[in-house]
């Protein structure tokens, strides 16, 4: 190669000529921790599509969204919580059958009741999950209460729907605090509206997470009025 003090050239086998200029060091960066496993939160969960449509991998997300990674298991109970790798089996089979099928499924219980069998035959054979017969009842129950509930109906209803939505915000200290929004409905009105599913009863963390939510959700939107919205699957929940 040849070149100046600050200028390099190096010339290739075919005749290329490439320059490279020399810089001053200023100061070294290093990249900031991969925050512990401790510090993010895993009680979020993906979950559903309009009715009828089924999710694309690359599906946008609304204009100004700020898409982060997210890494975060997937379920609706906290990880550890007694019996929560079937209640984590539960939330993300009840996910994958309304991110398929929507909310009005021409299928039966016993064909909804193949389909999950047949996703989740590697997971079920290993043992991870015990009583399968019984978890995949639940989940086509609670999936078909989820179908049949007028309140879930009407905020789909709403505007256009993205599903699976990472969000971040930063904490006083430390790394971000990341999760993933079930459902984010961007309302004809403007109004953006997060809605998270949960089964069992209320706990105050529930509480807790969807106002990380929406503190999340309106600072990437400056000015759009956010909703929130906790919907609890309980066999006794009204239609």
């Amino acid at each position: 190669g040849t070149g100046s003090a600050d200028l390099v050239e190096w010339r290739a086998a075919g005749g290329a000529v490439h320059r490279f200029r020399r810089l001053a060091v200023v100061g070294v960066a290093t990249a900031p921790p991969a925050p512990a496993a401790a510090d993010r939160a895993t009680d979020f969960g993906p979950l559903v599509v309009d009715a009828g449509t089924a999710q694309t991998e690359g599906e946008p997300l609304p204009d100004g969204a700020r898409a982060m990674p997210d890494g975060d298991g997937a379920g609706f109970l906290t990880a550890g919580a007694p019996g929560a790798e079937s209640e984590r089996w539960l939330g993300t089979a009840v996910h994958g059958l309304l991110r398929r099928f929507g909310l009005s499924p021409a299928m039966s219980a016993q064909e909804l009741a193949g389909h999950l069998l047949a996703d989740t035959r590697n997971l079920l054979e290993m043992g991870q999950v015990p009583e399968r017969e019984a978890l995949v009842e639940r989940a086509t129950d609670t999936y078909r209460r989820l179908c049949g509930r007028a309140d879930v109906r009407a905020l789909m209803a709403r505007g256009q729907p993205w599903h699976e939505v990472p969000i971040a915000a930063p904490r006083d200290e430390g790394p971000p605090r990341r999760g993933s929004v079930d459902l984010l409905i961007q309302a004809t009105d403007g109004t953006l509206v997060v809605v998270e599913f949960k089964t069992g009863r209320p706990r105050l963390d529930h509480t807790e997470q969807v106002e990380f939510y929406r503190a999340a959700v309106s600072s990437a939107f400056p000015g759009a009025p956010v909703e929130v919205h906790l919907i609890y699957d309980t066999p006794d929940a009204p239609p």
